[in-house]
């Protein structure tokens, strides 16, 4: 009898050890690890911010779908995401091989993607994993990405592409080419691409407006709102301009050395959000789960952002300082650091960082305090935060330092972006509350 205990308790002993050989959860860091190396894709190929936002939101909304068994709450709102069949055997490792072959698929520098892999590979053997097991799951995600890209391709940035161009309109208090390269207008056609959340693109614009151009009136708002941008930029200090340098996230912002160009590859506004998200969601020690779930609520928060934003851009086509200033004061004024090649009204940088800023307090609390590290790798020292508010405010004054921007696109930008992410949050507690 004692012999038949004895076998009986070995027998358990190694189904338990067996069972446990392989952790029931995997780290959320190799969903971090993945989100690094396309990050690093997305700077080499130096996409605009609009751009990049979207080729955030595919692959981690492809992984959050198999975490969650297409069942999350951020995927309710996504109306139009393909019915995926889920995996039987390995949500977890299927989801973060999910995102590698969607993420694939949106860069041309996909080799950052691919120096990757084997170093995750090895840590899955690590883990327990069989070589069986990963072909298995690499199969099953390759085929559940091909779904994914196909619905993919129907968001319509293939076709803005080659869209019409932007008409320029020569009559005053309109947006134009600025100097030293007097680039075209960026994405005029992007309030086309497919939203996340939002019903429309032109869904806030209304609600905001920029004051009338006005140079003859020196009470106008606009006059004064001038006046105000000018002599900020004379006066700005050396802390203001870092400020200015360590958000300006331009990633076509051409250097100009002697006779040569180049462009500095750096982080968008989206892209630095998004490394934020990274850094507080380490400093949490998230599950993998909750993680995915904080991706791809800031990707496609941010995405609807940026259509929002854009819309309103090209709906009132408005001045920049530089222009008008050059124009009509100072031909040789200049601002302090590049300004982008879009109209003025209202602040990208003040809108994004009012979305983001807004869904991440939501999903960590708004006295969440952390160090922001983003552009480190750019040579910059990283910042520390009380607040989301505390590091949105000051990526929006940041465009107010340098001359890029009026006061008034800058407050109602951020108003504007805490009203979309407000939206997008009350949006998925009435999805939470149907089920």
């Amino acid at each position: 009898m004692r012999f038949i205990t004895s076998l009986l308790f070995l027998s358990i002993f190694f189904t338990v050890a067996c069972t446990h050989s392989k952790k029931t959860s995997l780290s959320p860091n190799y969903l971090h690890a993945w989100n690094e190396a396309y990050e690093k894709g997305i700077i080499n190929d130096f996409f605009s911010p609009p751009v990049a936002a979207r080729m955030y939101t595919y692959p981690n909304l492809a992984a959050y779908a198999l975490l969650t068994n297409g069942e999350g709450n951020v995927l309710k709102s996504v109306s139009t995401f393909p019915k995926l069949e889920q995996p039987k055997k390995h949500p977890e490792l299927v989801s973060l091989y999910s995102f590698y072959y969607v993420a694939k698929k949106t860069i041309y520098s996909y080799n950052y993607l691919d120096e990757y892999l084997p170093q995750f590979e090895k840590e899955m053997i690590d883990q327990g994993y069989t070589s069986s097991d990963l072909n298995n799951a690499k199969n099953t995600a390759e085929k559940i990405a091909e779904e994914i890209n196909a619905w993919v391709k129907q968001d319509n940035y293939k076709e803005t592409r080659s869209d019409s161009k932007f008409t320029l309109n020569n009559k005053a208090g309109h947006w134009k080419p600025t100097g030293p390269d007097y680039a075209d207008a960026l994405e005029p056609n992007w309030e086309k691409i497919r939203s996340f959340f939002i019903d429309s693109a032109s869904q806030f614009t209304k609600k905001y407006t920029p004051y009338p151009y006005n140079m003859t009136d020196k009470q106008s708002g606009f006059y004064k709102e001038l006046i105000e941008v000018k002599e900020q930029v004379d006066k700005t200090n050396a802390e203001e301009l870092a400020t200015s340098k360590y958000w300006d996230c331009n990633p076509l912002a051409p250097q100009h050395v002697s006779h040569a160009t180049y462009a500095e590859k750096k982080l968008t506004p989206g892209g630095h959000w998004m490394s934020i998200t990274r850094r507080v969601s380490r400093d949490k020690k998230e599950n993998l789960l909750n993680a995915s779930k904080a991706y791809t609520l800031v990707a496609l928060s941010i995405n609807d952002g940026f259509i929002a934003c854009w819309q309103a851009k090209y709906f009132y086509d408005y001045i920049r300082p530089i222009t008008a200033i050059q124009d009509n004061w100072d031909s040789k004024w200049n601002t302090l650091i590049l300004t982008p090649n879009f109209p003025e009204y209202p602040s990208g940088h003040s809108v994004i960082s009012g979305v983001a800023s807004t869904v991440l307090a939501s999903h960590y609390g708004e006295q969440t305090t952390f160090t922001d590290n983003a552009e480190e790798p750019f040579g910059m020292t990283p910042r520390k935060f009380t607040s989301f508010t505390d590091a949105c405010d000051q990526a929006a004054i940041s465009r107010f330092y340098a001359g890029i921007h009026f006061k008034k696109a800058i407050v109602d930008g951020v108003d504007m972006g805490r009203e979309i992410g407000n939206y997008i949050l009350k949006k998925l507690e009435e999805d939470v509350s149907k089920k």
